[in-house]
């Protein structure tokens, strides 16, 4: 939450701004409110103090970073549509990798955000975002309070979709599952503060998990089923399989959802129960199950079905590795856009080419179906990348050989995870700059962008 400003500050902003909407439109033309282009400020601008800008075109949540890098720690996930502070009159901007970071601060955290995902506010936007908060005073202490009256019962939906569930009370915690706009949950308990964001344990009755305060609002409540006392219940010996429905399972060193995580398996994997139930912090039950003869792990009971196809080693997943051959990340698509000089004025423009370019083909399917890998080979890269391409996968096919796939809705791999061709990595989404569900998919070598289509069988 932000502090409030004197009266006088604010209406001398929204005149400010008023004009500066005017100037860029005049200025720039529609190219300044396409979702595309990097946010900017009027050259012939005198004083820059005070400035705001309003988070958009991420979908899925725009980063504010601790530095202007790619890579370097997610402070918050902040939703489109939210007022954010540039300290522009006190430090630079910054432009590494073709990308111009912003300073701002939002909720009285400081930190970076992409240029592509920031856009001019309106008058409009800044007077409602300023009389929210003048009337705030109670907030002082604490810059991201939400409803300080929450107890252990209550119930609060989502406010914003693709609301992650985390193991733990913080971004660096691992995503368990996703909440959508207006699901409603239980809360369990909290506050829980890490640094100046505020988090709170829920349920949906099957799930128990953390999620950031800021974007949850208080919620009739509706009839959600009590998690089940009596969970899948398994034998020594037992063949079990990942149950058909469950859209997979996590394999992890130990058991809980906070346990690192060995590799994912796929519904109908077949595993031999080796041990169990141990029960986690939630007193949710785990089984330690064998999936080959080297390879063993945990997994959580309601994850787990009766098989009555008896496990041997044949069944196990077959070692990861390259085939040197690539398949199409999907197995139904449409074709919608290919590699190389393109029409569409948003794509990057290449000086060596002299056109806009588009490194990758781009095959666009309904939000949530499967996405697979192209090829067997480790993942190094599974995240969400302010470049562009939203959350996506980079996968190392040892030989050579890469390939990418971005705009994902969902990511089932980690880093350092093997994976088999066709083993199912994530799902269909509309992350990051896009216009709609599909995948945008790059075969490249460390340096060179290659054309999918020059590896991929013919299209039917």
């Amino acid at each position: 939450m932000r502090y409030p400003r004197p009266t006088a500050t604010i209406t001398h902003w929204l005149a400010r701004f008023a004009l500066i909407g005017a100037l860029l439109v005049a200025a720039f033309g529609p190219a300044l409110t396409a979702a595309q282009d990097d946010f900017d400020l009027p050259s012939d601008l005198e004083d820059y103090s005070g400035l705001q800008a309003i988070t958009a075109n991420s979908v899925d949540g725009v980063n504010l970073r601790a530095e202007p890098d790619v890579d370097s720690e997610i402070l918050l996930s902040i939703a489109d549509g939210n007022i954010v502070d540039l300290r522009v009159d006190d430090v630079n901007t910054v432009t590494a990798d073709d990308i111009r970071w912003w300073p701002v601060t939002i909720w009285d955290v400081d930190g970076w955000i992409a240029g592509m995902y920031l856009s001019s506010v309106s008058a409009g936007d800044s007077a409602s975002t300023d009389e929210a908060t003048a009337d705030d005073s109670s907030a002082e202490d604490d810059a991201t309070s939400t409803n300080g009256a929450w107890a252990a019962g209550d119930f609060v939906s989502a406010n914003t979709d693709q609301l992650a569930m985390r193991a733990g009370p913080g971004t660096d915690e691992s995503r368990i599952a996703w909440l959508g706009l207006g699901d409603v949950v239980e809360i369990v308990d909290g506050p829980f503060l890490n640094g100046k964001t505020e988090w709170w344990l829920v349920s949906d009755g099957s799930i128990t998990a953390y999620v950031f305060g800021r974007y949850l609002s208080t919620a009739d409540e509706l009839d959600i089923p009590a998690p089940s006392s009596e969970a899948p219940s398994f034998a020594v010996g037992d063949s079990a399989q990942i149950a058909i429905g469950s859209g997979g399972a996590n394999l992890r060193e130990e058991a809980g959802a906070k346990a690192d995580k060995m590799e994912t398996l796929n519904e109908g994997v077949i595993v031999a129960v080796e041990a169990g139930p141990e029960y986690d912090a939630d007193g949710a039950p785990w089984y330690l199950v064998r999936i080959s003869e080297d390879t063993r792990g945990y997994v959580i009971a309601e994850a787990l079905e009766l098989s009555l196809e008896v496990f041997t080693e044949a069944a196990a997943v077959p070692t990861s590795g390259p085939t040197g051959t690539y398949i199409y990340p999907l197995e139904k698509y449409r074709f919608t856009q290919g590699f190389g000089c393109t029409i569409y004025d948003f794509e990057p423009y290449s000086a060596t080419l002299g056109c806009p370019y588009h490194n990758g083909i781009d095959l666009a399917a309904p939000l949530g179906t499967p996405l697979v890998a192209s090829d067997g080979g480790k993942v190094i890269v599974a995240g969400w990348c302010d470049c562009g391409l939203g959350l996506y996968v980079k996968i190392d096919h040892g030989n050579g050989y890469y390939t990418l796939y971005g705009h994902m809705s969902e990511v089932y791999v980690t880093v350092g995870q093997k994976v088999n061709q066709g083993e199912q990595i994530g799902e269909i989404g509309s992350t990051g700059m896009s216009t709609g569900p599909h995948v945008h998919f790059i075969v490249k070598t460390a340096d060179t962008d290659l054309n999918p289509l020059d590896y991929l069988p013919p299209m039917p």
